[in-house]
């Protein structure tokens, strides 16, 4: 007897790109050379002939049933598709799947086995349509299956007769054909052989054979029948299936497209717009003032393609400063003045979305349709009527599509374009993101244009899959970038060899490593500046400090001189924004022209030095690898003082980040960008620049992702019940990228962490089933719909964590008591709930104190009280104090608690300086704490509103504010004029400009003895005043718009 061993493999080494460009896989399966027999499929798409689809098929051969079988499958009648699961439970039979119900029809027909419409030879078919590929012995005894994917055939197949008779072969085989008859115009019918298998075992004696016949058979029938049953379920998600493997959403023309051939016109901006791009001539213009004025190659032939001008979806990459974000404003800008209607731009940091927002505010004022950037706090929800641009960060975007999702408004956005697409692989945020794209890709279907965009991106195909659309690559790039390592005094070209020698370090046998190459990076730099500018990237925040204070004491005095008027200014306007002079160090800094660049400095420093880098004012930047990605710095030459970033090797991906600052397009006439490492790390470092970059791969891949998924989707209305659920999934990314079907898997994948995710919905009350006055019906699958708890995590965009804790957290608050005469508690509960700053031992003694100051004075009565209702004890602090381990569940409440205090301290306008110093925590941390607390506030709000908590819902609203900008309740409506923050507004107060009109109705001169700006006051003045007219006719846009849409109603 033999016996079959055939482990079904996934190859990702034989993966290739089929006819649509899709990535395709090949399952190998490996048989071992046995005589067997084979179960062919004649004149249907099992038969190894050629068939009407234009796709070669194979056989199956059975050796040991002859007739019989034949005579047992004629018996057999009924309808129905062959299901995913094992057919032959015990034998590991080979599983069929049809993705439509077409009837079965098994008779008798004489089939030759060297016939080859028979498919009872065993010679291998061509499968290069399928992209499957089938290994097997030459021995012509072997049976073969291939995994066959049909498409568009045309011809019906009405009935057809399988017999079988024994052969007059050497063989002695013989075959039955099983014809599977479908609708003409079933244009999508699609199976796939799956899981292992192996054949029948043949019996050496005939009496053998005879004896144990008629049970095999009577088990062959039970199973068919029992698994045709069950395929009748599964059909849908095996449909599904079937569309996604087409890959292909049918988008009808979005845009009107031009006829004019793209060769047969200039590069032109004007001419390109106009008449390429059918925009008005106020876009060529506009483009013109701020000096663009003729388009790239690149950018000409891809904004000229039908299927983007058509309004299909698009994943474009090219290298950094190759011009991607022009393409890009184009597709938006001919959503909102051709089709008009909505168009989100979404970038990762808020320093991009505010520069972005502002770069596109003269198109929008030249063509009357509304720019608006949406981060933390900022921006209107629920998102005005009209169209317009929208700018805005991940979780904002996610908050608006949200809300029109909701308020059934989808249909309002034309067009999404998302920039740093490989943000998708990052984490949490890549989540977020990917969620974002796939409720757009599902909800719909060709009518919304969404467009990625990255220089990062390898596995371009992969994305292009996910988003049904098409790809441009191309390696342009306007300034040539040359990389270099720097190892002791070599300097390496990227392939290493050696390209010059720089001057010996001199002896310092007491300084670091990092302090011995201080005079290289001195020596580097010089080479550049003061004619041109230099990034340096360093591995933390205090080595950007100490690089720029070792740099500004060593560079020579004709650098000293440049530019002494403009760094004056520059230090003058650092020392006025936070209304404190900067420290003698940083002094010293700005007048050699260096400058650092990381977390510690408040919003308004780092604008200021921002600016100053762009105007050439400072020379040389040294930051930490954040402003890689967050803000468009370029330099002539980019110095990596390190292969590693805080304590982590690069990954490729940071990297070329980094180095792709280096050249700045209409300044520089190439790039540079220097590797700076040690011995140890050298080999380390050479890797590292020929490194392809990482590919990126989904972010869902946990039970609470699969909890998300399934929130969103009910919650959205998007899905009822798991069949449309599964349908939903199969518009994500990580459905795009899921691993290959295995003998575990089945037609409906991922149905199993579905239903898990159900259930702690359903148990933690999230969903419920749905409440019908019909009478149950078994045979349909269950339905569910959102609870008010669902809706409101939904609604807020909170986590299912989050939000489970802040509806414990407020229910409780509700019941007890929430303390109104001291803001300590309402901060306590806006205080984000994860991503905090992490509190060290001196924290701990700081924590002491505060507390005793509760104790012993009768001022803080309420503050006292606010502790012990969240459950704040010195017992536990000196518990901490003394070096002991952390209680995780109770450490978060303590680390929220000690950010509360320093929160409720700030919206008291305490200088935030004086925060600073008091709480042990550097500014611009403080910063980062207000905003995401604003907007943590912003999410608790919603989350009151769809919980029907009313008076809450106003008590949190009136901290988001506040929050924000760092202010008390009565200067808040002064803080919502742009530029106006928590200083100016006071000083404006002070001097009786208590609302916004009474800023717009006053004089330049009025307000510039107010605002304390010295000569440039007047100015700020004129500007001020512009912003408050602006903002009260934005106002009374919006009540004009709320009161049509009332009277619509």
């Amino acid at each position: 007897m033999s016996s079959f061993k055939r482990p079904l493999e996934f190859n990702n080494k034989n993966s290739k790109n089929d006819s649509s460009g899709n990535e395709t896989s090949k399952y190998t399966k490996y048989m071992s050379n046995s005589n067997t027999s084979s179960l062919s499929f004649k004149n249907s798409p099992f038969s190894s002939t050629k068939s009407n689809r234009g796709v070669t098929t194979n056989s199956l051969s059975s050796a040991s049933h002859k007739s019989s079988l034949s005579s047992s499958l004629n018996s057999t009648s009924g309808g129905g598709s062959l299901s995913s699961s094992n057919i032959f439970k015990n034998s590991n039979a080979p599983i069929v799947q049809f993705s439509s119900k077409p009837k079965l029809n098994l008779n008798h027909s004489n089939n030759n086995n060297n016939n080859n419409n028979s498919g009872g030879s065993s010679s291998t078919s061509n499968s290069t349509n399928t992209g499957y590929s089938n290994h097997h012995s030459n021995n012509n005894n072997t049976n073969t299956i291939s995994n066959i994917k049909p498409i568009n055939q045309t011809t019906t197949t009405t009935s057809t007769t399988a017999t079988t008779t024994p052969t007059t072969t050497t063989n002695n085989t013989s075959a039955a054909s099983i014809n599977i008859p479908h609708k003409q115009e079933d244009e999508d019918f699609d199976f796939e052989f799956s899981s292992q298998f192996s054949a029948f075992t043949p019996v050496s004696q005939e009496r053998e054979q005879t004896e144990n016949e008629s049970n095999s058979q009577a088990l062959f029938l039970d199973e068919i029948n029992q698994n045709l049953e069950q395929s009748k379920q599964s059909q849908h998600a095996k449909d599904r299936e079937t569309q996604f493997r087409e890959n292909k959403i049918k988008t009808s023309k979005l845009y009107p497209i031009s006829d004019i051939d793209p060769l047969s016109i200039s590069n032109d901006i004007n001419e390109c717009c106009e008449k390429l791009f059918l925009l008005p001539k106020q876009v060529g213009i506009t483009y013109q003032r701020k000096g663009i004025t003729k388009l790239y190659d690149w950018q000409k032939e891809c904004l000229s393609r039908k299927d983007v001008q058509g309004g299909e979806n698009l994943v474009y990459s090219l290298p950094t400063s190759g011009g991607k974000t022009m393409v890009a404003e184009i597709i938006l800008l001919r959503n909102t003045l051709l089709r008009k209607k909505k168009s989100l731009f979404i970038f990762p940091y808020v320093s991009i979305v505010t520069e972005k927002a502002e770069s596109l505010q003269e198109f929008g004022q030249n063509m009357q349709f509304k720019v608006e950037a949406y981060y933390g706090c900022n921006g209107t929800v629920p998102v005005p009527p009209g169209n317009g641009m929208f700018i805005c960060t991940i979780e904002k975007a996610n908050i608006v599509v949200n809300q029109l999702i909701e308020d059934n408004r989808i249909e309002e956005i034309g067009c999404v374009v998302v920039d740093e697409f490989h943000m998708v692989g990052d984490g949490e945020r890549g989540e977020t993101l990917e969620m974002l794209i796939s409720k757009l890709l599902y909800i719909s279907r060709g009518k919304i244009q969404i467009v990625g965009m990255s220089a990062t991106i390898p596995n371009l195909t992969n994305l292009q899959r996910w988003l049904r659309g098409s790809i441009y690559e191309g390696n342009f790039r306007p300034v040539p970038l040359t990389e270099y390592i720097k190892i002791g005094s070599d300097i390496l070209d990227n392939s290493g060899k050696l390209v010059r020698k720089l001057d010996p370090l001199p002896p310092m046998p007491h300084a670091t490593a990092i302090e011995k190459e201080m005079p290289h990076i001195v020596s580097l730099c010089l080479e550049v500046i003061p004619a041109h500018s230099v990034l340096v990237f360093c591995h933390s925040k205090q080595l950007t400090y100490d690089t720029a204070k070792s740099l500004a004491s060593l560079l020579p005095a004709h650098i000293l001189n440049h530019k002494l008027d403009e760094r004056e200014t520059l230090i003058q306007l650092l020392s006025s924004a936070n209304g404190v002079a900067i420290e003698e160090d940083v002094k010293a800094m700005i007048k050699a022209g260096v400058a650092f660049h990381n977390s510690n400095l408040t919003n308004d420093e780092r604008e200021i030095i921002e600016k100053g880098f762009k105007e050439h004012t400072i020379h040389i930047l040294c930051a930490t690898s954040t402003l890689s990605a967050g803000v468009n710095l370029p330099a002539r030459r980019v110095i990596l003082r390190s292969p590693k970033m805080g304590g982590y090797l690069l990954s490729p991906r940071q990297y070329r980040q980094m180095v792709g600052r280096a050249g700045r397009a209409g300044i520089d006439e190439f790039g540079e960008s220097i590797l700076v490492c040690d011995a140890y790390n050298a080999e380390k470092a050479k890797k590292l620049v020929v490194s392809p970059i990482d590919t990126l791969i989904s972010m869902i891949k946990s039970d609470k992702s699969f909890q998300k998924i399934v929130l969103d989707a009910i919650s959205a209305n998007l899905a009822k019940n798991i069949d449309e659920i599964l349908d939903f999934v199969s518009f994500t990314l990580f459905f795009t990228q899921r691993i290959a079907p295995t003998a575990a898997t089945t037609l409906r994948p991922f149905e199993k962490e579905i239903g898990d995710a159900i259930q702690v919905l359903h148990t933690g009350k999230y969903v419920q089933y749905k409440v019908s006055d019909k009478y149950d019906d078994e045979s349909k699958p269950k339905e569910y719909e959102s609870t008010g708890l669902g809706l409101a995590s939904f609604r807020s965009c909170l986590n299912i964590q989050e939000s489970a804790l802040i509806h414990q957290e407020l229910k409780k608050a509700q019941e007890d008591a929430i303390v109104i005469s001291e803001d300590l508690h309402m901060c306590f509960i806006t205080t984000p709930l994860f991503n905090l700053p992490p509190l060290q031992p001196q924290h701990w003694s700081i924590y002491l104190n505060l507390l005793h100051e509760m104790d012993s004075n009768q001022t803080n009565k309420a503050k006292k009280k606010v502790a012990n209702i969240v459950g704040i004890n010195s017992h536990y602090v000196n518990y901490r104090i003394d070096e002991q381990r952390a209680k995780p569940t109770v450490e978060p409440i303590y680390q929220r608690f000690y950010c509360a205090m320093a929160l409720r301290d700030m919206i008291h306008e305490t200088p935030l300086h004086m925060t600073s110093k008091k709480y042990a925590l550097d500014r611009g941390t403080l910063q980062l704490l207000m905003q995401s607390s604003s907007s943590f506030a912003w999410m608790v709000s919603f989350f009151c509103k769809k919980m029907n908590w009313n008076a809450l819902e106003l008590l949190v609203g009136l901290y988001i504010q506040r929050l924000d900008k760092g202010v008390k309740q009565e200067i808040t409506p002064l803080v919502e004029i742009p530029g106006v923050k928590q200083q100016r507004a006071r000083l404006l107060w002070n001097a009786g400009f208590k609302t916004v009109k009474s800023i717009a109705s006053a004089t330049p001169e009025q307000i510039a003895k107010s605002i304390k700006m010295g000569k440039f006051a007047e100015q700020a003045a004129r500007k001020l005043i512009k912003e408050a007219k602006d903002l009260l006719e934005r106002k009374s846009e919006e009540l004009r718009e709320k009161a049509n849409e009332l009277l619509l109603n």
